[in-house]
């Protein structure tokens, strides 16, 4: 959330430092819910250490160097056959969501969930 790029002055760094921890206190957490019954809460944070891989939308390639570990997948760059997605047509549902306006921009940032806790259709 930093408007600072990687060659920060020693101010920077510090406001760097000692803003995710105040951010953290003051802002509300959104809370993810399990799809099945019970609908219990899931504490993303706590899963993180049990998890086999964390896929990551970045390219290894043309991102800042820094330490990783095993688990981290960076999937960003995947190659996309454009002439193939052109000619293809999305579902009624989509297509209606498309259509509301001219332009549409979709944001998908991803989710981190367990398998057990996901719907049957979806896996």
């Amino acid at each position: 959330m930093s408007k600072f790029n990687d060659k920060m002055t020693l101010i920077e760094r510090l406001i760097n430092t000692i803003a995710p921890p105040i951010f953290n206190r003051f802002l509300s957490k959104y809370e993810f819910k399990s799809f099945r019954p019970p609908y219990s809460s899931i504490d993303i944070p706590s899963l993180d250490s049990m998890s086999s891989f964390i896929f990551t939308n970045s390219n290894p390639y043309i991102d800042y160097p820094r330490p990783t570990i095993e688990k981290n997948v960076q999937i960003g760059g995947i190659s996309v056959d454009i002439d193939k997605l052109k000619n293809e047509k999305v579902n009624e549902e989509w297509n209606e969501i498309l259509n509301l306006r001219s332009k549409t921009v979709l944001v998908s940032f991803g989710s981190v969930m367990l398998s057990k806790d996901m719907p049957l259709e979806n896996k």
